[in-house]
């Protein structure tokens, strides 16, 4: 591998099985518990069922990936949901192995995939400061350089000698973004981490990402925000269906990934995004008119329905819907939790819920729809996913003729201008 190059990807797939070994028609799975537990009462047909390869489905999340990352680049790696973005960082990462193909690496990669990852639930945060410092292969006075910006970036002072497994997956974030981004990693990989916690963390993220960025540190980046990608990679990489799309510049990227985003995509969508703590799973999600068409208009009413498994009694879920640019720019972010201002029970089972829109007020033009799951005193835990695109159309909303396009902005409002000169005054309704 050249010397100016510090990643190598080389044919790289990643192949996983689906199912297990079927008995009477239905598939069934055995914990290693019980695997082991089957193995000691009968060791002659454990032996014969290791030889015998069950019967399974399988899928290649990634294959045939090749592309080079140099020293310093900023790389962008985009594409829709299941694409295999977070598969390839889990590979790079040394989470998971490929199947197929090879990696090359050179330098110290530290990562932030999902929350947490890394981090052991038993020990405190500042054990696990220095825990991910030792896998960095960092000595403890290399740390404690850095544990005094680490602990202010993530405000959990007060909770450092507390077993991370109580805290609040916000807590849990800053905590991880601020050990992945001041360890110092020569290679740094970071996945949707922009996408969580609130808006001034989000933000404080952004900034560091800029400062890591302008380090000349070689950095991966997933995200569904394309004004980040915009803002803070050089290069990119677009994923599509496991393999790579285009390799190029960060704009080409952009613009490639928003042409292959912009085909309608109405109706109900079967999406199975599961919770963090498998207490919840969003089946399906759909938009449509007040009329229950798959169809959406400018200043027209909407209803977005989720169809969502509750796997036990929760006390008071929130459900959380999120409207988007292409880009990745939140315009829209509606949860029940703030209306109904009352603890509001739901039992085991599935919940259909219905949120309803007296006026879509976006113009014409694609965005895109994501959806979430709160809880009381723990946040997320589904973090706002993206469903599906979706398009908006013109309705000649103000009754002017002319089109009302992203090109004049995102948002419609009821209003009314008044204009007032010397001796004459003017009124115009709009």
């Amino acid at each position: 591998m050249s010397s100016d190059l510090a990643i190598r990807f080389e044919g790289v797939g990643k192949e996983y099985h689906v199912g297990a070994a079927s008995t009477g028609g239905r598939f069934s799975y055995q914990s290693l518990g019980e695997r082991l537990t089957g193995a000691l009462r009968n060791p002659l047909r454990a032996a014969a069922g290791a030889l015998r390869r069950p019967d399974q489905d399988s899928f290649w999340a990634l294959k045939n990936v090749s592309f080079d990352v140099r020293r310093g680049d900023v790389v962008g790696v985009i594409g829709r949901n299941g694409a295999g973005k977070s598969t390839l960082l889990k590979i790079l990462s040394q989470i998971t192995r490929p199947t197929e193909g090879q990696i090359e690496v050179r330098g110290r990669v530290g990562s932030l995939l999902e929350v947490g990852t890394g981090f052991h639930p038993e020990l405190t945060g500042q054990e696990n400061i220095f825990l991910n410092g030792a896998i960095l292969g960092m000595t403890q006075r290399e740390v404690r350089a850095k544990f005094d910006e680490i602990v202010a970036f993530s405000e959990v002072e007060r909770f450092l000698a507390t077993p991370v497994k109580h805290y609040s997956s916000g807590m849990y974030t800053r905590l991880a973004f601020a050990v992945a981004a001041h360890l110092d990693p020569e290679i740094l990989v970071v996945d949707e981490v922009l996408s969580v916690g609130d808006a001034a963390f989000q933000k404080k993220c952004l900034g560091k990402m800029q400062d890591v960025a302008s380090s000349g540190r070689t950095v991966l980046f997933v995200s569904h925000n394309m004004a980040a990608v915009k803002q803070l990679c050089t290069q990119g990489v677009v994923l599509e269906r496991g393999a790579v799309a285009l390799s190029s510049s960060s704009a080409d990227a952009i613009d490639w990934y928003r042409r292959m985003s912009e085909l309608p995509d109405q109706g109900e969508r079967f999406v199975q995004i599961e919770s963090s703590d498998a207490t919840a799973c969003i089946e399906s999600v759909q938009i449509s008119d007040g009329d229950g068409r798959a169809i959406c208009q400018t200043g027209e009413s909407a209803v977005i329905s989720i169809r969502c498994e509750l796997r036990k009694r929760l006390l008071d879920p929130g459900f959380v819907v999120s409207i988007a640019t292409l880009e990745g720019i939140e315009l829209l972010r509606l949860s029940n939790q703030p209306i109904s201002g009352v603890a509001c029970p739901f039992n085991q089972g599935h919940v259909n819920v219905e949120l309803r829109l007296p006026m879509l007020a976006l113009t014409a033009g694609m965005y895109r729809l994501s959806v979430g799951v709160t809880m009381p005193n723990l946040g997320f835990v589904i973090p706002p996913t993206e469903a599906f695109t979706f398009e908006v159309h013109d309705s000649n909303y103000y009754q002017s003729g002319t089109r009302l396009d992203q090109s004049k902005g995102y948002l419609l409002a009821n209003h009314r201008w008044a204009f007032d000169q010397p001796g004459e005054a003017l009124v115009a309704d709009d």
